[in-house]
């Protein structure tokens, strides 16, 4: 196949040197480079051959070995020393590293080089200081809070949450954490309570009679909308 495919090159090669030159010399110069291309084809075929005998002979010395060494009485000991020789005898000194086992040979260990690479460690990106000067509490108060409330603090209860909540109860804790900011600070005094032990109410947790005022004005509210929509 080789040979016709070097075969249709030369007849090729010689029509397009007869438009350079007479028919004669372009038949030679072609003929020139068509045996110089079957050489480099003969050399080629010589070469692959060549290794595949070496290759042959290696497998088959390989078996060969093979064969011997299952024929050879096991000791244990040397299998152990070739198994685990790499890592040294009870006298090496420690972190050394000795040759890796039989069939491992070929796992190289790190260039020294990219080693130190790896060992060196990572910068530290450059902090940025970030400008907070925008960032204000006026500002933010101005921007959100509701009614008149401003940033500076006022003494009293108030009669709305500074920041907007769509939900009453979300409403009504906003207004009581105020009232407790207001009692920590001592500006406002702490409610007196009255114990009364005629209905068993004072045994109530207190998270519970939360709970259940705020779910029956949840419960209320979506009573009201579901008779708005059959409206």
């Amino acid at each position: 196949e080789r040979r016709l495919e070097a075969e249709r090159q030369r007849l090729a090669e010689e029509e397009r040197l007869r438009n350079q030159m007479t028919a004669r010399r372009a038949r030679a110069e072609a003929e020139r480079k068509h045996q110089e291309r079957l050489a480099q084809l003969d050399q080629e075929q010589k070469e692959r051959e060549q290794a595949e005998r070496d290759e042959t002979r290696r497998k088959k010395e390989l078996l060969e070995q093979m064969e011997r060494e299952k024929q050879e009485p096991v000791n244990d000991s040397d299998m152990v020393d070739k198994m685990f020789g790499f890592l040294g005898s009870a006298n090496s000194l420690p972190n050394l590293e000795g040759e890796a086992p039989e069939g491992f040979e070929d796992l190289e260990k790190v260039p020294r080089q990219f080693e130190d690479v790896i060992d060196e460690p990572l910068p530290l990106p450059d902090d940025e200081e970030e400008d907070l000067s925008e960032y204000k509490f006026a500002k933010f108060a101005a921007t959100y809070f509701q009614g008149n409330a401003t940033h500076t603090y006022i003494r009293r209860p108030l009669k709305q949450p500074l920041l907007f909540h769509e939900d009453e109860g979300d409403q009504l804790a906003a207004l009581a954490v105020w009232i407790t900011v207001l009692r920590f600070m001592g500006d406002l005094p702490e409610p007196k309570y009255h114990i009364s032990i005629s209905d068993g109410s004072e045994k109530i947790p207190v998270m519970t009679k939360i709970y259940e005022t705020l779910g029956k004005r949840t419960y209320k509210r979506e009573l009201q909308a579901l008779q708005v929509d059959e409206e």
